[in-house]
């Protein structure tokens, strides 16, 4: 699983964001993309968004640390905040883009591939704590062995 090397501008992103740890990653991520899915679609069908996922990690970590996990849409232009969603910029950077396919229960294979085999062969390091996940119309939750999304790790 080779990458491709982009670079993104900054990015706006608008969401519902939570806390959590790894061991709670399969439990709280589904959940808060159901919440933003449930009572977003109408707010945000109109404009030209992106569907994104953002992961922010400490710098070191384990499963047992805490991070934070963002579901919502980004645009590269700035977005009006909402009472109840969290507005967050991405910042500029270039990334590799990992596209998993497949079940999105076996995304940690995907995101262990890019961390521990890909990354430590490369000559780039991770640029800061800051991952995305791309959901377009390749991804299809009813079909997942056939669905598609994209993951990206901000490099430099």
């Amino acid at each position: 699983m080779e990458p491709k090397i982009v670079d993104l501008p900054k990015l706006y992103f608008i969401g519902l964001k939570a806390e959590l740890t790894m061991r709670e990653i399969n439990q709280v991520c589904p959940a808060l993309w159901s919440e933003l899915m449930s009572k977003s679609q109408d707010l945000f069908s109109n404009q030209d968004l992106m569907c994104l996922g953002v992961c922010i990690t400490p710098e070191t970590s384990t499963e047992n640390d805490s991070f934070i996990y963002m579901a919502g849409f980004a645009s590269d232009k700035p977005l009006e905040g909402r009472k109840g969603y969290v507005l967050h910029e991405i910042s500029a950077s270039k990334y590799a883009v990992f596209t998993h396919k497949g079940s999105i229960n076996t995304l940690t294979s995907t995101f262990d591939y890019a961390y521990k085999t890909w990354l430590p062969a490369s000559h780039y390091k991770v640029h800061c704590h800051e991952d995305l996940e791309l959901y377009d119309q390749r991804f299809n939750e009813s079909d997942p062995e056939n669905s598609e999304m994209d993951i990206y790790i901000p490099i430099q």
